[in-house]
């Protein structure tokens, strides 16, 4: 038996509360309730953590650590048992601990770096735990009484249907796995609170995924000018309806939408512009700056209500995360905030009514030049969770006097600081300080602030994952040699279908129309979140690729070169 009481740890950059640092004993010790007496949370609401000994065994070869540095407790457990395994216990099974002592099994546990820190291993080997699952699980105390060493334990299985601990945390983490399967997770009787967070969050984005798939076309699609509204000096929104009044395609919060303008009689000029809405199922809506010279240019003076232009499909990799529970910081500056009002958009209608914390940070240079002020103002009206800061780089006397802006100055990383450093927010009933190293950063606007920026808080300790910018910069094309006609197997689903090139489908549209549910972002080859393998077969990717390892393809991205073909899908 383990008990601990919090303390603050530095990890990395990071001030860090935990109690996972606990003196073991032998008992006797009373669990109440809340858990074992005088043991004390940090974060985690759960009454009672155990883990197997023979977990400390498998880890220890796995890690190459020597055994006998870690006593009981190491891994943060309360009570450490004996024969029993997370591949064999289910969600709601019941241990009789001792003669007084009844638990119930409520969750698995869900690593994150302070596991790590405390194993004296690396943050990318939170995969490898995931992955593998024997990290123990979580107890509910069903009847108080007294644990000692060596107490006897019966397990009286209560609810057979219900998932093995072990594959829950899989579940977490598996971007591939489809709504059914999590619905089916969160409606198993026993299952806590916090589990169920993570299962909500992962079924948000996996319903994003499927929205996204839906209704795509190929090719370009013919859009009429619905709408022109003037949001800001030299900045216009087009709201733009198909012609043909079919359904338009989902997508995610923050991708762009690809245009084919006449700018020239004998060529078309291809440019993208993010979608700077969100929410609406029969229109886009892109919000552009004019530049002189530019596309932008042709855009503000030649488009008028009525008028037709040819689209491609959503695409892009700069995409809200929804999935992720981590707070979130958007950085924007002038018509860099159009992918990220789609995203606050998105975020604050999560449907399972529970948001991270965000911090909203826009630069113009005066209020005539500040686009979506209030908008934005709107949309963040009595939300206690959204701090808003603005920076005028040139604000007139009027914007000072009346208080448009909180900041005079551009951004940089030292004018952030006051605000991103930690944030104070309640989990599970603490209150605790995050700090702002473990957040997720989402910045648009110029390159050499975004490069700027997202090199500072990689120094200050935020991982270079969770730093996402803006590129609309596809991956180049490249010729291919490609068969007229496939068979192509989906492995995973049992699903078959035939691939024509007279269709001009992606694989991964291929299998959107067949049913099979997949992950995609970018759709362009550049992103990597639908990579998997091929198992029989050969294909071509249609641009360059890079990153993938051999047997791995990019369905958004490439096509058969041989007559059949299996992908693990």
């Amino acid at each position: 038996m383990s008990v601990s009481t919090p303390q603050m740890v530095r990890i990395g950059n990071m001030e860090l509360p935990t109690s996972i640092i606990k003196e073991p004993g032998q008992g006797p010790v009373y669990v109440g309730s809340d858990g074992l007496i005088g043991n004390k949370l940090a974060v985690h609401p759960e009454a009672v953590y155990a883990i197997g000994v023979e977990a400390y065994d498998y880890w220890a070869a796995r890690f190459g650590v020597d055994r006998s540095s870690w006593e009981w407790g190491y891994w943060g457990e309360n009570i450490t048992f004996a024969g029993l395994f997370e591949q064999d216990l289910r969600i709601g099974d019941i241990l009789e601990v001792g003669d007084e002592l009844v638990l119930q099994v409520s969750g698995p546990r869900n690593p994150c770096v302070k596991l790590t820190w405390r194993l004296g291993v690396p943050a990318s080997e939170l995969a490898t735990l995931v992955a593998d699952g024997r990290m123990g699980f979580y107890l509910r105390v069903l009847h108080a009484g007294y644990v000692r060493a060596g107490d006897d334990v019966c397990v009286r299985p209560q609810y057979p249907h219900n998932m093995a601990v072990i594959d829950i945390p899989r579940l977490f983490h598996d971007q591939q796995a489809p709504s059914e399967t999590i619905r089916a997770a969160l409606e198993m009787p026993a299952l806590s609170d916090y589990p169920k967070m993570f299962l909500r969050q992962r079924l948000t984005q996996s319903l994003d995924n499927e929205i996204a798939g839906k209704n795509r076309w190929k090719g370009w699609r013919d859009f009429r000018v619905s709408s022109i509204s003037d949001e800001a000096h030299d900045v216009k929104s087009f709201v733009l309806r198909p012609v043909d009044d079919e359904p338009v395609a989902g997508f995610r919060a923050g991708q762009f939408l690809t245009f084919g303008l006449p700018t020239e009689a004998s060529r078309q000029t291809v440019r993208q512009w993010s979608i700077s809405d969100y929410g609406a199922e029969e229109s886009y809506r892109i919000s552009v700056k004019r530049v002189e010279g530019g596309a932008s240019q042709w855009l503000h003076d030649n488009v008028e209500i009525g008028i037709v232009l040819p689209v491609r499909a959503p695409s892009g990799k700069f995409v809200l995360d929804i999935g992720s529970t981590k707070p979130i910081i958007f950085v924007s500056a002038g018509i860099g905030v159009t992918p990220l009002l789609a995203m606050l958009k998105m975020h604050l209608a999560r449907p399972n009514g529970k948001t991270p914390p965000i911090v909203w940070i826009h630069a113009a240079r005066d209020s005539a030049h500040h686009a979506f002020a209030e908008e934005v103002d709107a949309l963040i009206a009595n939300r206690a969770d959204v701090v808003r800061r603005i920076f005028y780089s040139q604000p007139t006397p009027e914007d000072l006097e009346y208080g448009r802006c909180h900041h005079q100055g551009r951004i940089s990383m030292a004018s952030l600081l006051p605000f991103i450093e930690s944030f104070p927010v309640e989990l599970h009933g603490h209150r605790v300080d995050l700090p702002g190293q473990i957040c997720e950063y989402y910045i648009c606007g110029p390159e050499i602030m975004q490069r700027d920026l997202k090199s500072a808080l990689v120094h200050w300790g935020v991982e270079e994952s969770s730093v996402h910018t803006e590129s609309f910069a596809p991956p180049k094309s490249r010729a291919v040699e490609m068969v007229d006609q496939a068979e192509v197997r989906f492995a995973v689903s049992g699903k078959t279908a035939i691939w024509r090139r007279d269709d001009e489908m992606s694989l991964l549209e291929l299998a959107e129309a067949s049913g099979v549910i997949t992950q995609s972002s970018c759709r362009m080859g550049s992103c990597h979140a639908c990579v998997c393998r091929i198992s029989s077969g050969r294909i071509e990717h249609i641009v360059e690729v890079e990153g993938i390892a051999d047997g791995q393809i990019l369905p958004c991205s490439a096509v058969p070169a041989s007559a059949s073909i299996v992908i693990d899908l």
